[in-house]
Formats: C-alpha cells, structure tokens, sequence
C-alpha cells in the first residue's frame, strides 16, 4: 500500500528534493550522471557524436519536442555523424543509450 496523508486547504508540506548538479549542465540540457557523456556538436546542420573514452556509443535517437522519436541508429564505433537536412528547425533531444544513458538539448537553426 502507498503511504496517504490529508493536507488541509492552505497548509503546505515540505517535500525533500535532492537537487544533483552534476546531473543539470545549464549549457546543453539534462545528462544522466555518466562519467564520460558522450560530446555532441552541431555543425552546418551535422549531428556528431563522439564518445570520449572511446567505448562504443550504442542506441542513439533524437526526438523533436513534442517528444516523437524522429531518428534512431545503432553506432558500434565511438564516433556517428548524422545529417540532419531534413530535420524541422527547433529543440530537439539527443539520447545516447550504452551502459548509462547522456540525454542532451539541441537547437536546429
């Protein structure tokens, strides 16, 4: 069973929230807590991804911001290019799925 409590009209309560900030990068969005995140770029609307210590990057996905996932790819090496030509301008979510998971903002122009 779920613990319940009644909270009256007007009260507040106090919920523990353990912010980890290693966990929030300001710059480039949310990333999993992973030693090595893999290092993504955006150049003349060329996705590359590049995982620093060499291991392979695994599932890679980008998702638009309505959270539909709009590409998928399998990398065994530590390095994928993507062309993202076709793509729509906007915010779109990087996730790169091997032992730990990086998810990271990008901005098309």
């Amino acid at each position: 069973s779920t613990p319940m409590a009644t909270l009256a009209a007007g009260a507040t309560l106090d919920l523990p929230f353990d912010f980890y900030p290693p966990c929030f990068d300001r710059q480039t969005g949310v990333v999993e807590r992973d030693e090595t995140p893999a290092v993504i770029t955006v150049h003349d609307r060329q996705l590359t991804i590049k995982q620093p210590d060499q291991r392979a990057l695994g599932e890679v996905a980008l998702f638009d911001a309505t959270g539909r996932c709009v590409a998928r790819a399998w990398a065994n090496a530590s390095t994928l290019t993507m062309d993202l030509t076709s793509f729509a301008p906007g915010v779109h979510l990087v996730r790169v799925h091997n032992t730990h998971t990086s998810v990271q903002r990008i901005v098309l122009p």
